[in-house]
């Protein structure tokens, strides 16, 4: 289209049955006025301390394959307050090639806008339009933190939502269970029935029941699990690099007011519901199953590797021990245990208790004794990953994880003598545990010198693999696929928390680059010109896979406003159509249920906690730039706006 041309758009439906597509519309052509999401920003906020800085030029166009944008040389930077020219630059080709048609279904140009200061702009290319308005530095930063880590609060188990914490109003979930470990029924939702009571386990004649709160949810889902508890672990990481940056009552929480950092109450919550669940001998749950799950979904589609071996529904309630549940409990306890003592010695004293009983029960049973001990007649442990747990070597390598923050939270000798015996096994743990199973040792003042430094440089070697795979891709994200595949579940948000804390380790400039590079590509400097978390942004995901209770709307259709700040897997498997498979990196669906799990679902461990670090992690250093105003705050009772407009 040509600036200053008027355009008419009409759609004429081909019999009946396409009725509901009319349409007949005019547009006004304008490459000063006229948006286009072709042009790609970050849509919430770039870093302004980032020395790389980029916006993205590109479209598919479906079965008319890639659009062509060659003729487009030039490109300005406008001031939003201004109206001035702020920047110019050239349009340059950054990928053509067969590979970037098959991943994004374009050519992908980009534009250097790094020379920008703070402030609020809009690009416009000459003969095509302009984009959205995009922010440097700015409060966007400060909706990013409070948003992302208020996931946390409303996946919270056993939790009443209310104000004036939040909009959302939603009872306390699955807070009575019993001796037995079944959940008495419950209403979740304002009008749902209550669940087919054939379908609990029996209660035993005396069984008492108990109250119960902690842990946390994934999703739309109403188990939860100790590994949640890694992310736990990065909101404690955050607190040690950062201790002046978080405060009580910045994230208005039901414990804000206690004299203790926001980020320290909910760093408890998933701790608390495992400690109550701990057994005499020190062993730890690996988790909770539920009736909206577990039973219906799980157990009777055969999702469950123990189905495969058993033909008993495994009793409702409490799932048993896995070989890692103990030894991720004890390494997450003992390093809460050490940030706490300042604020509450009392609780510190429990929580490094509880972690060093669940250290001595890890560290003198074997995975097999593990199963032995806990099997039953109808829960079968030798099924393939059980429950989450991954066999020996996730016990041997979690074992190792607490030792290091056993001995950072008591300087004791015994668990250096244990580190050094068993340091073979250092890499035997789960992908998502990756700097978990090091940062002790690194930063343990009790820790052999050589082993810290060694450590640390393996750390760093592999945060230097993260940041050349993100710069060696066309829109500078991580994981550019070179063989059929779009990357594993919860891969491809496209961000790498452990970078955030190899910044806070050594404040190397180009850690900090790489995190923004992978935030433009995750806030909308992709191929879909969206960003990859609710409500911020322009275009973002509008019906995630969450409890309907969190919707705006639960009991009509799962629709209308909901959570600001969840970040989802993101892309997911190439979507086929009439024409063929669309590239990968285009393929979203933006739906609600069973079956798009890979697009819009998130988890507490491989989504919230990584998003939360990595988004805390730049707020702060905006912080400390000074970038962000005052009184910038979200109200955690303003519901998220409706229509083509930021969040702040």
């Amino acid at each position: 289209m040509k600036s200053g041309h008027r355009y008419t758009i009409e759609v004429q439906p081909r019999g009946e049955r396409q009725a509901a597509l009319a349409y007949s519309g005019t547009l006004d052509c304008d490459d000063a006025k006229t948006p286009t999401k072709a042009i790609k920003i970050n849509q919430v906020a770039y870093s302004s301390l980032a020395k790389q800085r980029y916006a993205y030029l590109g479209w598919w166009a479906g079965n008319k394959g890639k659009v062509d944008y060659a003729a487009l040389k030039r490109f300005e930077v406008i001031d939003e307050k201004t109206g001035k020219t702020a920047l110019t630059g050239e349009v340059k080709l950054r990928a053509g090639d067969e590979m970037t048609a098959k991943v994004a279904g374009e050519e992908i140009y980009e534009m250097d806008i790094a020379a920008l200061p703070v402030g609020r702009y809009h690009i416009r290319i000459p003969g095509l339009g302009c984009s959205d308005p995009l922010e440097v530095g700015g409060k966007g930063f400060h909706a990013l933190y409070y948003h992302t880590m208020r996931v946390f609060l409303h996946q919270r188990c056993g939790q009443e939502l209310k104000e004036p914490w939040t909009w959302v109003k939603r009872p306390a979930c699955h807070s009575l269970i019993y001796e037995n470990g079944s959940f008495a029924p419950e209403i979740l939702i304002p009008g749902q029935k209550n669940p087919d009571p054939r379908r609990l386990a029996p209660l035993a004649p005396d069984a008492k029941p108990r109250h119960f709160r902690g842990t946390y949810h994934d999703a739309a889902d109403c188990d939860t699990f100790t590994f949640h508890l890694t992310a736990t672990d990065k909101l404690l990481k955050l607190y040690d690099l950062y201790p002046d940056a978080f405060a009580d009552g910045d994230l208005d929480l039901p414990e804000s007011g206690n004299r203790i950092p926001d980020i320290l109450d909910e760093a408890e919550w998933c701790l608390l519901g495992f400690i109550a669940l701990q057994y005499p001998n020190g062993a730890v749950p690996l988790g909770m199953a539920n009736m909206e799950d577990s039973l219906w979904h799980r157990y009777e589609k055969g999702m469950n590797p123990w189905k495969k071996d058993c033909n008993v529904t495994p009793p409702y309630g409490i799932h048993l021990p896995s070989p890692d549940s103990t030894p991720t409990f004890a390494a997450v306890a003992a390093a809460y245990s050490r940030v706490i003592r300042k604020f509450d010695a009392a609780k510190a004293d429990r929580y490094l208790a509880a972690a060093q009983k669940a250290f001595v029960y890890a560290t003198t049973h074997t995975a097999e004794q593990v199963r032995k001990e806990y099997e039953t007649d109808t829960i079968n442990m030798k099924a393939p990953n059980y429950g989450g747990g991954t066999g020996e070597g996730a016990l041997e390598g979690c074992c190792l994880w607490a030792a290091g923050e056993l001995l950072r939270a008591t300087g004791k000798k015994e668990y250096l003598d244990y580190i050094k015996a068993n340091e073979k096994h250092m890499n035997k743990m789960n992908w998502h545990y990756a700097e978990q199973r090091i940062w002790a040792f690194i930063n343990a003042d009790a820790a052999d010198p050589a082993l810290r430094e060694k450590y640390r440089k393996d750390m760093l070697s592999s945060m230097n693999g993260v940041v050349k795979d993100t710069l060696a891709t066309p829109y500078r994200m991580p994981y550019w696929p070179t063989t059929k595949g779009c990357g594993w579940w919860g891969s491809m948000q496209g961000i790498n928390s452990s970078l955030a804390f190899a910044y806070g380790l050594t404040k190397d400039q180009k850690y900090l680059d790489a995190m923004s590079l992978q935030a433009d590509w995750h806030l909308g400097c992709n191929p879909r010109s969206q960003a990859f978390i609710t409500n911020m942004g322009y275009r973002y995901p509008r019906r995630p896979e969450i409890n309907p209770v969190l919707y705006e709307k639960p009991l009509e259709d799962a629709g209308g406003k909901t959570l600001r700040g969840i970040a989802l897997y993101g892309i997911g498997p190439a979507l086929n159509d009439w024409f063929g498979p669309w590239p990968m990196h285009r393929s979203w669906r933006d739906v609600f249920g069973d079956g798009a799990e890979v697009y819009s679902e998130f988890t507490i461990h491989q989504i919230t906690g990584p998003a939360a670090a990595f988004y805390s992690t730049l707020y702060v250093t905006e912080k400390k730039a000074g970038t962000i105003p005052p009184n910038s705050k979200p109200n955690p009772l303003e519901r998220p706006s409706e229509g083509h407009v930021p969040v702040w």
